[in-house]
């Protein structure tokens, strides 16, 4: 073991060296360059540019600068679900950072928190990076407060909101407040501040339709197990750049100007739309200041160098799927697989198929998420062990150990059956003092729920997550809870698309 990892860190140290070496040689090449041409050059190219781009009118591009607020107040005590809320709000930020014309994202959170709660600091602490976003995400935590915010005073702070500086122009509004009736519309005074996109998501499948006012304010219902479709609908409500009637400065933004104050000798006219593009009227004696170019720019490669290498590390570390999907990988993910000797009867061969499935899924978990671990536990006809306390206090960080405990359990024996009632009273009591495991997946060939015991762990445990599976295609709501548990129902030839069903099931609250 010792040996591979001294391999591995060898492996990614001599990558770290390639990619240095190519970002030293592009600079050598780059600083020749520039010293060849001189500034004179330089200066010209600006020029050329801004002239381009500033002839009888002068288009500007103001990126996306949005303030999102997070709801930590109504699912009341629930952490679980302000983690999974979390979750939500960081993949849907590191879409809006890849998908569209994002340059910064800041965090203000209303409800049972003492973090991230005053508005101008929230706007003075606006990230351009996303990384640096996530940092402020995941260190924002529920706190017992005595007057937490409530959603009509988040919505009567934000109408308020003062932004003379324009560091925010859109709005994205959490949350999941099933009562929305007696609430004020969120609208923002546009005399006080630059909003001019709002995007108002229900979470949890709430309708926020009566509180945003159109064309400014759209509204959007999300579930709480949400998928990439939903993602994506929201990543679609934003255009490419946010317009505004930012005057001529703006456009000495555009070319990153650092020298003097762009001179002209008339005053801007009103803005024009076009093409989702600001349009302002100036006239052509306009002085054009000298710009230089950042040192990781996009225009000179070393920016693209430099992105290249912070891919490789973070593909070297698991930061990101290697399923060809451009996302991160969820980690952290410690299951307790549940399986059912009790329900076929005497078919060994269904059993036989049923472990063959649990072989698949597992080996799916580990193979898609970083730092899984799992246990293996059954029901039913087996000697096996009743209690849970031995089996996670072992779970296995590997699969093969996993596969091993697999294959000596999952064995049908002419034994007294341990019922489920039995099993699910087991897992609803089971004491976890050290927190292994925090997901459950429940398979059953159960056909009929009546009289069946409520999978709804409340003992000393983590369990955040809890997917039970029918393996008969039965409908098995009536054993879970929500928002935290969750049944699916698979067809009877156990397919690929079945594993991809259970999996994505319990992955979707981490």
């Amino acid at each position: 073991m010792g040996a591979k990892r001294s391999v591995n860190c060898g492996l990614l140290i001599l990558t770290a060296i390639v990619v240095l070496a190519v970002i030293v040689a592009v600079v050598v090449i780059v600083m020749k360059k520039h010293k060849k041409e001189g500034t004179s050059t330089e200066a010209t190219k600006c020029t050329t540019a801004a002239t381009t781009i500033m002839r009888s009118t002068a288009e500007v591009t103001e990126n996306i600068r949005c303030l999102m607020v997070g709801d930590l107040l109504n699912f009341n005590d629930n952490t679980t679900a302000y983690d999974k809320e979390k979750d939500f709000m960081s993949e849907l930020a590191y879409g809006l950072y890849r998908k569209t014309q994002v340059s910064k994202l800041g965090l203000w959170v209303y409800g049972y928190t003492t973090s991230f709660t005053n508005l101008n600091e929230s706007l003075k602490n606006m990230r351009g990076s996303p990384l640096d976003f996530l940092w402020d995400l995941y260190a924002l935590n529920y706190k017992q407060v005595e007057k937490p915010t409530s959603t009509f005073e988040a919505i009567e702070q934000l109408n308020n909101l003062i932004d003379l500086e324009n560091r925010s122009n859109c709005l994205i509004f959490l949350s999941a407040s099933t009562n929305t009736s007696g609430l004020p519309l969120l609208s923002p005074n546009s005399s006080l501040s630059s909003i001019e996109k709002i995007v108002a998501i229900g979470y949890n499948d709430v309708h926020l339709n009566k509180i945003v006012v159109p064309p400014q304010g759209t509204a959007l219902a999300i579930p709480y197990s949400y998928t990439d479709e939903d993602l994506e609908k929201i990543l679609n409500m934003f255009p490419a750049s946010i317009t505004t009637t930012s005057p001529v400065k703006s456009t000495a933004k555009l070319l990153n100007a650092t020298t003097p104050e762009t001179k002209t000798s008339t005053t801007p006219s009103a803005t024009t739309l076009v093409s989702n593009r600001t349009t302002v009227s100036t006239s052509n004696n306009t002085e054009i200041p000298t710009t230089k170019v950042p040192f990781l720019s996009f225009s000179n490669g070393l920016g693209y160098v430099f992105l290249l290498l912070l891919w490789t590390i973070a593909q070297r570390f698991g930061l990101v799927a290697s399923d060809g999907h451009n996302r991160p990988r969820k980690g952290e993910v410690h299951c307790l697989f549940v399986g059912d000797l009790m329900h076929f009867g005497d078919d060994k061969d269904e059993y036989e198929r049923e472990k063959h499935f649990i072989f698949e899924t597992s080996k799916e978990l580990f193979d898609t998420t970083r730092n899984a671990t799992a246990a293996m536990w059954v029901f039913g006809y087996t000697d096996g062990p009743r209690g849970l306390k031995d089996i996670l206090a072992n779970m296995r960080t590997n699969f093969k150990d996993f596969e091993r405990d697999l294959n000596e359990r999952m064995i049908h024996k002419n034994v007294k059956v341990f019922g489920i009632n039995e099993a699910i009273g087991n897992l609803n009591q089971a004491s976890d003092k050290n927190r292994n495991a925090n997901c459950v997946v429940f398979f059953t060939a159960l056909t009929v729920t009546s009289g069946v015991k409520t999978l709804d762990p409340k003992g000393n445990n983590d369990f955040k997550r809890v997917v039970v599976v029918s393996l008969e295609g039965v409908n098995l709501d009536k054993l879970v809870v929500p928002p935290r548990g969750e049944a699916v129902s698979i067809t009877s030839d156990y397919t690929k698309e079945d594993v991809a069903k259970v999996i994505k099931a319990v992955l979707s609250f981490f």
